[in-house]
C-alpha cells in the first residue's frame, strides 16, 4: 500500500514538473510567431512572447528606415536565437536538470521586468502567471528527484519495466 502512495506523489511531481517545463516550448514558440507577425506587419502579438524579442524587433525596424531591410534579418536572427535558447530550456529541463531550469526561471524574470518598463501590464500579469507555473513545475521537479532517489528497489524496477 505504501508503494501506492509513492507513485501517486511520484506521478503528481511529474506531471506538475512537466507542465510548467513545457511553458519553455510555448514562449520559444509563440516568440518566434510574434516575430513573424511583426515582420508582416499585422500589429498583432501573443502576450506568450518574450519582451526581448519585440525590443529587438522595434530596435530593428527603426534601424531599417536608416541602414534597409537587411537589418530585419538580423533581428530575426537574434529573436530565433533567443527562442532556441528557451527551447534548449525546455529540452534540458525535460532531461530534470535543475540549474538550466533554474537560468530559464530567471532569465524569463528580467524578461517580465520589461514590461513593467514600458507599462504593458498585461503581458507583465501572464509573464508572473508564467513564472508561478515555472516556479511550481520546478519545486515539484526537485521533489521528484528526492522521491527518485529515496524511491524503493520494487519501484525502481517497475519504472524501469514500464519504459
Amino acid at each position: 500500500m505504501e508503494n501506492t502512495n509513492y507513485n501517486e506523489r511520484m506521478s503528481a511531481c511529474a506531471g506538475s514538473a512537466a507542465r510548467g517545463i513545457d511553458w519553455f516550448k510555448w514562449i520559444a514558440i509563440l516568440s518566434v510567431v510574434n516575430t513573424g507577425l511583426f515582420l508582416f506587419k499585422t500589429n498583432t502579438f501573443f502576450l506568450f512572447g518574450l519582451g526581448i524579442t519585440q525590443v529587438v524587433d522595434a530596435i530593428a525596424s527603426v534601424f531599417a528606415e536608416s541602414y534597409g531591410n537587411y537589418v530585419m534579418y538580423i533581428g530575426l536572427i537574434i529573436n530565433l536565437s533567443v527562442s532556441g535558447l528557451y527551447y534548449f530550456f525546455y529540452k534540458s529541463a525535460m532531461k530534470l536538470n535543475r540549474v538550466t531550469y533554474l537560468i530559464g526561471i530567471i532569465l524569463y524574470a528580467i524578461d517580465a521586468l520589461l514590461f513593467v518598463v514600458v507599462q504593458d501590464y498585461m503581458s507583465l500579469l501572464f509573464h508572473t502567471y508564467v513564472l508561478y507555473r515555472f516556479i511550481k513545475g520546478f519545486i515539484d521537479l526537485n521533489e521528484y528527484k528526492k522521491l527518485l532517489a529515496e524511491a524503493p528497489v520494487e519501484v525502481l524496477v517497475a519504472e524501469e519495466l514500464s519504459e
